[in-house]
């Protein structure tokens, strides 16, 4: 967890040597805070490097790179975020994992002010205040579809089972 300027998008990118971990670094921004959660598909080195930008830029700058020894017995992975989730103020607050037990239940919850609606799967969520949660049932594909004014569901979110 660091601070950052308001005006500053961050992002954050796993690597070990040569090969991208796209989907095992999540970045979320609270106030100025910029959350980075980080999760390590395999034994080894790895290093997390950190990059900035202005929010209109397209130039990307260098930030920070840490050098990382993945901790035993680690191997979740993060959920897909799909188009909608990557816009700013559109949040997944829950689940994190990109993992789920099939046949287990998870409460979802996430943070949409663009939305009218929000299904996981066909489980229609409870909205208050543009925060959509319920609790349902994992399956082995798991994915929210979010429903903005006028346009037809659109995927979000997916989970590997």
């Amino acid at each position: 967890v660091f601070e950052a300027p308001g005006h500053l998008v961050v992002s954050a990118l796993l690597k070990s040597g040569d090969k991208e971990y796209a989907n095992n670094t999540l970045v979320w921004q609270k106030g100025l805070q910029r959350i980075v959660r980080t999760t390590f598909p395999t034994d080894g080195e790895f290093t997390l490097h950190i990059k900035q930008k202005i929010a209109v830029a397209s130039e990307w700058s260098d930030g920070v790179t840490y050098t990382i020894t993945k901790p035993i017995g680690s191997d979740e992975t993060f959920p897909t975020l799909h188009g909608i989730l990557q816009k700013n103020g559109n949040l997944l607050l829950n689940p994190i994992l990109g993992k789920l037990k099939t046949g287990q239940k998870y409460n979802f919850k996430l943070k949409l002010p663009s939305a009218e609606s929000v299904k996981v799967n066909s489980t229609e969520l409870v909205e208050q205040n543009d925060v959509f949660e319920g609790v349902v049932e994992a399956t082995a594909d798991t994915t929210v579809f979010v429903k903005r004014f006028e346009k037809d569901f659109e995927k979000a979110v997916t989970y590997d089972a």
